[in-house]
């Protein structure tokens, strides 16, 4: 069996529409879960326990840079580094400013973002839950998109 196991369901919606193709030819199986990061690693590390020849794609938010300075990335891959069947994906800091990058920060609308750069939360998950299942943008394949789309297909 093949996972990709997200923090919460508005992020495993995001990546079942960026990687709809992918997903649906490797045969991999979106598991949202609701709790957040601890329940997303604990997941994972469950299913790789149990399933040792799958594979689970982890991807998590790392809430800052992605370094070794980095707490909460350190503290993830120490928990995980010894299931070879892992492959964890961080986005930096949350998959809300992955999905800016992807789609362009220029390409999304103005009103998503009231006076400031962080997009008003409410406004953003409807805008992005309208316009992903219909296709109408140009992906922009930044580090994080190219990240998963490997793993996927490999």
């Amino acid at each position: 069996m093949k996972y990709i196991i997200t923090e919460g369901k508005f992020d495993s919606y995001i990546i079942s529409n960026l990687f709809k193709n992918e997903i649906q030819n490797t045969s991999w199986m979106v598991v949202p879960i609701g709790g957040g990061i601890s329940e997303a690693v604990s997941l994972a590390e469950s299913l790789a326990y149990r399933h040792k020849d799958g594979s689970i794609l982890l991807i998590v938010d790392s809430g800052d840079d992605i370094d070794d300075n980095n707490d909460n990335v350190y503290r993830i891959k120490s928990r995980l580094d010894k299931y070879k069947n892992i492959k964890i994906v961080f986005s930096s800091p949350n998959i809300e400013n992955e999905i800016i990058d992807i789609i362009g920060y220029e390409n999304m609308p103005k009103y998503l973002f009231g006076f400031g750069i962080k997009p008003m939360k409410d406004k953003f998950i409807s805008y992005i839950k309208d316009i992903l299942p219909k296709g109408n943008y140009k992906i922009n394949e930044t580090p994080f998109y190219k990240n998963i789309k490997n793993i996927l297909c490999t």
